[in-house]
């Protein structure tokens, strides 16, 4: 393709996972830009409440679903592994999802990778469990996957690789372990792997550990909000917006005015649109 090349139509899909430079090589002058998201970086979410940028949005899900999200925390883990094993009992399917792929120290109880978490669950369910991160080959992450469709396995152990992508008809409880490592939209696309043909399903946030207060208040949004869109303004209220000018380089963070040489905070620019409208 010619360096000077333009598509006249630009769709980019899950473009919370693209930096705005990365969008802007592709696109040129005259292009029309599509992006297409659940859960958008904080710069998005600005734009699209201060008029910035046209949306559509999509308010309810092809099947009739609700999700419920609870903080759970380390005082509650034998009720948490009561509530998987009574939803496997069921003929439901579980996700766990944990920070590390794969760690040499055994010492680390409460911080397994997925890979030492996989002997655990094995022992508890043998045969009907799965694991798989990003460091396995692709044959081995399909296998899993493959395992989980065709009803071999209950459980898959995971990292984030499975974030998007990954439809499992049976899949009724995710149970995502440190989340307080993770983004909010991370963590809400980990969300969204529940419950995919419909019915009521269970997203669990677990903490081995204490967390601090303004981690707990950040992963309160999700407990509070399903729709991805009010979780992506509510990060972005938490985060800031950045840069909201044509470089958009700062996504996030201190936010920088369309006011030319000023920087103001949301609540600062919150104030100002409100005036203007």
């Amino acid at each position: 393709m010619p360096a000077d090349f333009h598509p006249d139509l630009l769709v980019i899909d899950e473009e919370q996972k693209f930096g705005s430079s990365q969008k802007n090589d592709l696109a040129g002058p005259a292009t029309n830009i599509l992006k297409a998201t659940a859960t958008c970086i904080p710069r998005t979410a600005a734009l699209l409440e201060y008029g910035g940028m046209a949306v559509s949005r999509l308010t309810k899900a092809h099947v009739t679903k609700e999700i419920k999200t609870r903080l759970v925390m380390a005082d509650n883990r034998a009720k948490l592994f009561a509530s998987i094993q009574r939803n496997v009992q069921n003929g439901h399917q579980a996700l766990i999802i944990y920070p590390l792929a794969e760690t040499k120290d055994a010492a680390l109880i409460d911080k397994k990778s997925a890979e030492g978490a996989y002997a655990l669950w094995e022992k508890r369910f043998p045969g009907r469990v799965r694991y798989m991160h990003g460091k396995l080959k692709e044959h081995e992450k399909l296998s899993a996957i493959a395992a989980m469709r065709s009803d071999e396995a209950d459980i898959l152990i995971s990292t984030i690789a499975v974030e998007t992508g990954i439809d499992l008809p049976r899949l009724r409880h995710v149970v995502i372990v440190h989340p307080e490592r993770l983004g909010l939209n991370t963590l809400h696309q980990i969300r969204g792997r529940v419950a995919r043909k419909g019915g009521v399903g269970r997203c669990d946030l677990f903490f081995p550990a204490p967390i601090s207060d303004d981690s707990r208040k950040r992963l309160d949004i999700l407990v509070r909000h399903t729709d991805g869109f009010d979780v992506a303004t509510e990060n972005m209220k938490l985060q800031g917006f950045g840069d909201m000018g044509t470089s958009g380089v700062a996504q996030s963070g201190k936010s920088i005015s369309f006011l030319p040489g000023h920087t103001l905070e949301y609540i600062e620019i919150k104030w100002v649109a409100d005036r203007w409208l």
